[in-house]
């Protein structure tokens, strides 16, 4: 992945043609020295964050909170059946929001004024741990479900035994890790400011995405 240097690329580009203003999906998170899980992804955002800012390019930047449509990808679709959220992400939160709330405030802010060379942290107003997402389900379904964190290694032999790609089960296992350590634990306001109302919450994405 090159991430980065594609960045670059567009940034140079923009630049000289003078482009007017510059709007930039970017990533919350904790870590920028390298040593992130995510790191692979994480740094290309942070790198390009400053790049875009020494420009001299009018810029918008919009620091993304994890999506919270990543959570049936991590929990799997049959979580309610089994009972069992089985994740290494420990005691770690997120600050969560949903895809369409991320693209109408982006929207909004696309379509207005008085946003030239601000950062906006676009997470959730709450952060949570699978924890709470286990007690949520557990309301919404009416049924104990339980979160088990274990380690990295067992979680990937296990999913292993299932027959999961080795890809899909280190990407969720390295975001897991990533959340362990508080790389996502921004909760914000400024997505609903932007909005002008309320995020969708944790509580309804589930209980839509689960059809609780």
């Amino acid at each position: 992945m090159n991430r980065f240097a594609q960045h670059e690329n567009v940034v140079k580009a923009a630049v000289e043609a003078k482009v007017d203003h510059i709007f930039y999906t970017s990533a919350q998170r904790k870590l920028e020295d390298g040593s992130s899980p995510i790191a692979l992804v994480a740094d290309a955002h942070w790198k390009t964050d400053n790049l875009i800012k020494a420009s001299g390019l009018t810029y918008t930047i919009l620091k993304n909170g994890l999506y919270t449509d990543i959570l049936p990808m991590f929990m799997g679709d049959k979580v309610i059946e089994t009972g069992t959220i089985f994740l290494p992400a420990g005691d770690g939160k997120a600050s969560y929001a949903g895809r369409h709330d991320l693209a109408a405030a982006g929207a909004v802010l696309l379509t207005t004024e008085e946003h030239e060379n601000k950062v906006y942290e676009m997470g959730g107003p709450v952060a949570y741990s699978f924890q709470d997402i286990a007690g949520m389900l557990s309301d919404l379904s009416g049924k104990t479900i339980q979160y088990v964190s274990p380690s990295p290694g067992v979680y990937s032999e296990q999913l292993k035994s299932y027959g999961v790609p080795d890809e899909m089960i280190q990407g969720a296992a390295t975001f897991c890790v990533a959340i362990a350590q508080g790389e996502f634990d921004f909760p914000a306001t400024d997505l609903e400011t932007i909005l002008g109302r309320k995020a969708q919450t944790v509580q309804d994405f589930l209980k839509t995405a689960y059809q609780l």
